[in-house]
């Protein structure tokens, strides 16, 4: 057994499903934290034979013990690849060339599932089976992702509190209906 790293920081975003008054369901986005990275060697005798290993990933929701009236910027979310599940590292828009993503990450990836030691999930990849301790909450799929990662794309060129982003927080779709050649929208 041996302790991971822990940072104070904010925590990672992900989908939570909750059941409304009228008992039907709705998704949110929530804050979640690693609950559980555990491997666990089946036989004490074998060091690293891959049949004798447990490995689990599962992430948690966290519950802020504080309240402020001041919330993460929407670059602090969208641009950040702990928040998005990535895990630390670099998110690099090449706007110039081929208008792709790209993550760097800082840890290297863990030989059990392939993952940057800190991750939820990989770089625009579904997420894995198994992947929290409830069973209403999951991290983002791979059309989440995209979703984010093309409002990331628009901060190369916009400020993120510019009459714009204010307009796309409540109509993005129609938004992305009247951009122009300029607009720097990810290939995926």
């Amino acid at each position: 057994e041996h302790v991971g790293q822990y940072f104070a920081e904010p925590p990672v975003l992900g989908i939570k499903e909750i059941k409304t008054d009228n008992k039907s369901k709705k998704e949110i986005v929530d804050t979640f934290v690693p609950g559980m990275v555990l491997t666990i060697n089946k036989n004490m005798t074998s060091d690293k034979n891959k049949d004798e290993l447990i490995f689990k990933r599962l992430y948690s929701p966290a519950f802020s013990h504080t309240i402020s009236k001041n919330v993460r910027g929407c670059k602090s979310c969208h641009n950040d690849p702990l928040a998005i599940g990535y895990g630390r590292g670099e998110l690099v828009f090449n706007s110039d060339k081929n208008k792709k993503w790209k993550f760097i990450p800082k840890f290297v990836a863990n030989e059990n599932d392939g993952l940057p030691e800190d991750a939820w999930i990989g770089f625009l990849s579904n997420p894995p089976k198994n992947y929290a301790t409830r069973e209403n909450v999951r991290p983002f799929n791979i059309d989440e992702q995209k979703r984010i990662l093309t409002v990331a794309a628009c901060f190369t060129c916009h400020k993120e509190n510019s009459k714009i982003f204010k307009y796309s927080v409540k109509n993005f779709e129609s938004l992305l209906q009247k951009i122009t050649t300029k607009c720097l929208l990810p290939v995926w």
